[in-house]
């Protein structure tokens, strides 16, 4: 049941390749507005669409896998959390610059995402390990979810498509202040408990 060292087992290889899915996603959503016409504008938009869904999908199986398979790795545990990252904050970032995302939005997450690792990072290396949240995870899945919605034309026949991605990207919003606060006092606390050693 310890933590293996071993980095190319199946766990790790889903999750590096959930990583090396990403430029593809960016690549076909850009290359989409390139195109005028005919069918390669759609199939650029649901391709991309597809391999996000794979991308999403598989973070549920790498952590599966590793616990049945026992091949729980440190490496496992650093980069599936960046994984995440990466995806999201990708999207986000591609989004806002197509104008489906004010920028603002973006920023917020980015700076949440940048505050939260530091904090971890300062407090494992003081051998203190700030595990997720579950706030944090509900935050993951909101998102997500929402990130889906924009891969789609704002309407299909009479569905709101986009204004259906903001619900989801509003109670996102409010895991990702929620999360970050609790991640916060979390250091806070272990900060306070040093200080009194």
């Amino acid at each position: 049941m310890g933590t293996q060292t071993t980095v190319l087992n199946l766990p790790n290889l889903i999750t590096l390749g959930r990583i090396a899915l990403v430029p593809v996603i960016v690549l076909l959503y850009s290359g989409m507005g390139m195109i005028e016409g005919g069918a390669w504008p759609h199939i650029l938009r649901y391709g991309a669409f597809l391999l996000y869904l794979i991308a999403t999908f598989s973070d549920l199986f790498d952590g599966y896998y590793a616990r049945r398979r026992q091949e729980v790795s440190t490496f496992g545990k650093m980069m599936d959390p960046l994984a995440d990252k990466l995806l999201a904050l990708s999207l986000m970032i591609l989004f806002s610059a197509y104008g489906l995302l004010p920028v603002w939005y973006t920023l917020v997450f980015l700076w949440r995402e940048l505050a939260i690792t530091t904090l971890r990072a300062i407090a494992m290396d003081e051998g203190v390990a700030i595990s997720a949240s579950k706030l944090g995870k509900r935050k993951t899945v909101y998102l997500n979810i929402a990130l889906g919605f924009f891969f789609l034309p704002a309407t299909i026949g009479p569905a709101p498509v986009h204004q259906i991605a903001w619900i989801f990207l509003a109670i996102a919003l409010a895991y990702c202040l929620a999360s970050g606060w609790q991640y916060s006092y979390s250091f806070y606390k272990f900060m306070a408990r040093k200080e009194r050693i």
